[in-house]
């Protein structure tokens, strides 16, 4: 069962994203550093970049929607310089930061068991 979802802020403008934070210890990044690691819930346009680098591979695409839901890295806005995502994501973060930050990504991004049930709970069907 997945916990619940941090609260999203009061205020805000739309296109305001929550940024979740994680921190990947020495264990799991190449350099031997600590760093903290910013992560948003994609949007429609930011989920269609990742799939479109990708390229309907489906073994690149959870890298590639998690790398696009990093937006920080030990405080820095990485929103304009994407690149660096890539960067830290090949030469810094090892295997087991990789996958950390996958799930991370799943947990924002994914719904929860009980939005899962009821989604299906609440479903029909019908002829056309």
């Amino acid at each position: 069962m997945k916990p619940t979802p941090m609260p999203l802020p009061l205020a805000g403008g739309p296109d305001d994203q929550v940024i979740y934070e994680h921190t990947l210890i020495p264990k799991f990044c190449k350099d031997g550093n600590t760093h903290a690691i910013g992560m948003v819930e994609l949007d429609a346009k930011q989920d269609a970049r990742a799939r479109a680098r990708a390229k309907l591979k489906f073994e690149t695409l959870q890298s590639e929607l998690t790398k696009e839901s990093i937006v920080e890295i030990d405080g820095r806005d990485l929103r304009a310089v994407r690149h660096e995502v890539e960067t830290f994501w090949d030469r810094v973060v090892g295997q087991r930061g990789r996958s950390l930050m996958n799930s991370a990504y799943q947990e924002h991004n994914g719904a929860t068991d009980e939005e899962e049930e009821l989604f299906l709970k609440n479903s029909t069907s019908r002829l056309r």
